[in-house]
């Protein structure tokens, strides 16, 4: 019998199977592929890999037993087997730090830094010299200082400064002004130049600043950097008299002194001597009334005539 065995048989020995080869896929932390893991393929067969990036990761690159290449899907011609590996990493942000007002914000982060998704920084805001710190605005908001912001996104921030302000406190002792508008306590922005002036009244005169200025130079200058006080002296102003006689008596002063102070008023009593009799007043007063009264405003001429 013919059992096909013979030379002339084709049975199918003589056909040759494709080989196979075997393609592992994994992935980084971040992400996962498909299809993942050892898998078996015939030779020539296509392959597509595709790399899926977990949130707030991004895929970079393949790596293994094929130069790095970051398309995706990959496309792999199966003609050995292969060991690949999807790369994952986190996202980048950038942290843009403003600044309104004279100040810094940890100098590390002044301007427009890139940080991994997720990352914490912590904001701290130095007022310059001068100046305070107000607020954050933006993506971190409030007074806190340090402030923390979590980077998970493109951020934007604002640190806030303001000049620092003072009080100014004008005293007076006796009567008169401080330049009106600084009688009393009123706030000035860091730095500020501030020109004093005091104004006696009428019948004062200025004497000397006491405070965070003093002297007697009048006006006075005045740089705010701190909480101020200061006091304006003023005194009243004192005049003498001057008592002339015209014939023979005498004249007693009440009170008796050298000078007088502004608006005091002095009650003059004209006594003649024997044989004589009191006329009148001339001079700054004009009068024959004895006793009389003189106020002061200005240095006094007084005459009493006897005959």
């Amino acid at each position: 019998s013919d059992s096909g065995t013979g030379p002339d048989s084709d049975n199918g020995d003589n056909e040759q199977s494709p080989s196979t080869y075997t393609v592992e896929a994994s992935a980084t932390e971040g992400g996962s592929v498909s299809p993942s893991g050892a898998n078996d393929y015939d030779e020539g067969e296509t392959v597509e890999l595709q790399a899926e990036s977990n949130q707030e990761y991004v895929f970079t690159h393949w790596s293994g037993d094929i130069d790095s290449t970051a398309d995706n899907p990959l496309s792999l011609t199966v003609d050995q087997s292969y060991s690949l590996t999807a790369n994952f990493t986190l996202k980048k942000y950038e942290l843009t730090v403003h600044k309104d007002g004279q100040g810094s914000v940890d100098e590390n982060v002044l301007q427009a830094k890139e940080y991994e998704s997720g990352t914490r920084v912590e904001l701290v805001a130095t007022p310059a010299n001068g100046w305070k710190f107000v607020e954050w605005q933006g993506a971190v908001t409030g007074t806190d200082n340090p402030a923390p912001i979590t980077v998970d996104d493109p951020k934007e921030v604002t640190a806030v400064f303001e000049k620092k302000s003072y009080e100014l406190t004008v005293d007076k002792q006796g009567e008169g002004g401080v330049t009106e508008e600084v009688v009393q306590a009123k706030t000035y922005d860091h730095g500020t130049a501030v020109e004093l002036t005091a104004n006696a009244a009428e019948g004062w005169k200025f004497v000397e600043w006491q405070g965070a200025i003093t002297g007697t130079d009048n006006p006075q200058q005045l740089t705010i950097k701190e909480a101020k006080k200061v006091t304006a002296v003023f005194e009243k102003k004192s005049y003498a008299i001057t008592v002339n006689t015209d014939g023979n008596g005498s004249v007693t002063q009440s009170p008796d002194q050298a000078k007088y102070a502004y608006e005091t008023t002095v009650e003059l009593e004209a006594v003649p001597a024997d044989g004589q009799q009191f006329v009148e007043w001339t001079g700054a007063i004009t009068s024959t009334d004895n006793p009389v009264q003189i106020t002061f405003d200005a240095e006094k001429q007084v005459t009493a005539g006897f005959e």
